[in-house]
């Protein structure tokens, strides 16, 4: 009991905090809610059925997953007060920066209700981008711009750009920021989360540190097989806790915010109809397996929350239900690997990184496909 009531006070005092409190009608508080959450989380994982079997590791799963939806309908109240008592004036920086940054994200039928909660939090970036851009399918949405909701349209006047384009299933949110604007740098991001203010702000910093880098919030670590081939899927490091890279071993999670430079990718990467033929659902494979191509490293932000919380909508159906339930990242990425030959020069290099701050279990993980 004890433990508990010392955990709530540290958690708490976050709300207390001078530093924060005087933005508390502002978006610091979205930040002030993911470091509670996240204090909750760490706190709850070690305590709840402790122990390493997979029921205990369920149980505390579990708990885990009530504790987000709970401070996901939380902050949702918070984000839908907040656009309604102080809207900003525009979301989009002053002076546009060469290249400009562009954050492109797309959405579709069962979540356009509540896409607008996602680009609010993107409005509101300490650092401001120069573009937000919400690509639509036009076969989706045959009324236009009749078709959508009054808040997300109103969104328009504060900076956020929507047009409609060929249906791509989620290669939309990349595709046509990359053919439009390939010069610019993309942060590309999900509809179905809140982000905190300071995404921009951590992976602007994480590229004038590493210009030539991939920069990324979340990422999983690969993992090479006996054969010293890219293993399964379900066989990676899905957190890559300790392990930020520079690596090729990275591959970047689009939900947590990814920035791509301006040639970071092969030019294959715009061959739209082999990724709807062979990864339709899976444009962070696709995306990774063309940076491979490219020879572009990963690097991992250590600042930013890579565990993120999601928007409430009990009618959405996430890519996770396809890629990762159902098996269809593993699919899809040996379809991959069979289509393309990923394997020369940097497989050697990158077979020998290790970091201290990695688990040795994770140093030379090896397995058989």
């Amino acid at each position: 009991m004890g433990d508990c009531i010392r955990c709530g006070v540290n958690i708490f005092s976050v709300f207390r905090d001078k530093e924060k409190l005087h933005r508390v009608w502002g978006d610091g508080l979205v930040n002030a809610f993911y470091e509670a959450y996240s204090q909750l989380n760490y706190w709850i994982y070690p305590r709840v059925q402790g122990g390493r079997s997979v029921e205990s590791a369920n149980v505390r799963s579990a708990v885990s997953w009530k504790l987000h939806g709970s401070m996901a309908k939380l902050l949702r109240w918070y984000v839908v007060m907040l656009a309604n008592a102080r809207p900003v004036e525009s979301g989009l920086a002053k002076r546009k920066r060469d290249p400009k940054v562009i954050i492109s994200l797309t959405t579709f039928p069962a979540r356009i209700d509540t896409v607008w909660l996602c680009t609010e939090t993107l409005l509101r970036q300490r650092v401001k981008p120069d573009e937000i851009i919400l690509w639509l399918a036009a076969e989706e949405f045959p009324g236009g711009l009749d078709n959508l909701p009054e808040k997300l349209l109103a969104q328009r006047d504060r900076g956020l750009t929507i047009r409609f384009r060929g249906d791509l299933k989620s290669h939309k949110k990349y595709y046509y920021a990359f053919r439009e604007y390939p010069g610019e740098i993309i942060i590309t991001a999900d509809d179905d989360v809140f982000y905190p203010d300071n995404l921009v702000e951590e992976l602007l910093k994480l590229h004038e540190q590493y210009p030539d880098c991939i920069c990324c919030n979340r990422a999983c670590r690969m993992v090479l097989n006996d054969a010293r081939n890219i293993a399964a899927f379900t066989e990676w490091d899905k957190w890559a806790h300790g392990f930020e890279g520079p690596s090729k071993l990275l591959c970047p999670i689009g939900v947590g915010g990814v920035m791509y430079p301006p040639g970071a990718m092969h030019e294959d990467v715009l061959d739209k109809e082999t990724f709807m033929n062979i990864c339709r659902h899976a444009d962070d494979l696709w995306l990774k397996l063309m940076s491979l191509r490219k020879g572009t490293d990963v690097v991992k932000s250590p600042v930013l929350p890579d565990a993120l919380l999601s928007i409430p909508d009990g009618r959405k159906k996430a890519l996770s239900t396809i890629n990762v339930d159902a098996g269809g990242n593993d699919r899809q990425l040996e379809a991959l690997l069979r289509r393309y030959d990923v394997r020369p020069d940097w497989l050697d290099a990158v077979a020998s990184e290790k970091t201290t701050e990695v688990p040795d279990a994770l140093e030379a993980a090896t397995v058989e496909r």
